[in-house]
C-alpha cells in the first residue's frame, strides 16, 4: 500500500519553518561531525554534544581518500 503524500497546506506555515529550521541544525551538527540521533528532530533543542574524537582507522581511511582525490587530479 503507498503511503500518501502530506500536502504542505495541511500543515501551519510556522510548523513548517520549525521544522525546517531542526532539519537545517541537524545538517549543520552532522556537517561537523557529531552524532545526531533521529529523536533530536523532536527536540526543542539539540544539546551541543562534543565531536567524537576521531579513531585511528577513520584518520587512515580519511587520509587514503584525500591520497586518491590528488591522484586523481
Amino acid at each position: 500500500m503507498p503511503i500518501r503524500q502530506i500536502k504542505s497546506s495541511t500543515f501551519p506555515i510556522s510548523h513548517q519553518r520549525q521544522t525546517q529550521h531542526r532539519l537545517d541544525k541537524i545538517r549543520e551538527l552532522t556537517n561537523q561531525g557529531r552524532h545526531v540521533e533521529a529523536s533530536d528532530l523532536f527536540n526543542r533543542s539539540i544539546a551541543q554534544v562534543p565531536a567524537p574524537k576521531p579513531s585511528k582507522l577513520g584518520i587512515a581511511l580519511k587520509e587514503m581518500v584525500q591520497s586518491l582525490k590528488r591522484r586523481t587530479r
